[in-house]
């Protein structure tokens, strides 16, 4: 089984799969080595974690034992073959905002899997001072998610 901040990836590489400007170029993480050819198919979406909080001032007593509760940073990055203007790069928080509140709903995928998610901070930059020009679009969101103590991987 995955650790929970595993299972929060994939399950955000799932939901965020088929966006109308990014498709189905998604990948799990900050390392993957991305070349030309790739960002010539169109805008992708990197999508990794950095810190996260476990709130033992929170916890309770469950039927799994001490349930705890956990705040992850998930970044999600918009990577963009291009430095023209910001609009694409607005056009893919667009359009990951929206799935990721749809998810959020009832029945759907977050929701199911008890996990929050919010929007902490947007940033665009963008790198010229090479021959491949390159904007990005980072998003920090705060994911939420509650286990048992010990076990990880078991979202409650």
């Amino acid at each position: 089984m995955m650790h929970g901040r595993a299972q929060v990836r994939a399950l955000l590489a799932t939901i965020l799969g088929n966006l109308p400007t990014t498709g189905t170029r998604v990948i799990v993480g900050r390392n993957y080595p991305i070349n030309d050819d790739e960002l010539a198919a169109g805008p992708m979406l990197a999508i990794y974690t950095r810190d996260e909080r476990v709130d033992y001032q929170s916890a309770s007593m469950g039927v799994d034992g001490v349930i705890t509760p956990r705040e992850l940073t998930v970044v999600i990055a918009g990577l963009i073959k291009t430095t023209d203007d910001d609009d694409v790069a607005d056009q893919i928080a667009l359009e990951v905002e929206q799935a990721l509140f749809a998810a959020t709903q009832p029945g759907a995928a977050l929701r199911t899997a008890n996990v929050t998610i919010g929007i902490e901070t947007t940033s665009i930059s963008a790198n010229v001072d090479t021959d491949r020009a390159l904007r990005v679009v980072e998003m920090n969101f705060l994911a939420g998610y509650r286990v048992a103590e010990g076990r990880p991987d078991r979202l409650l």
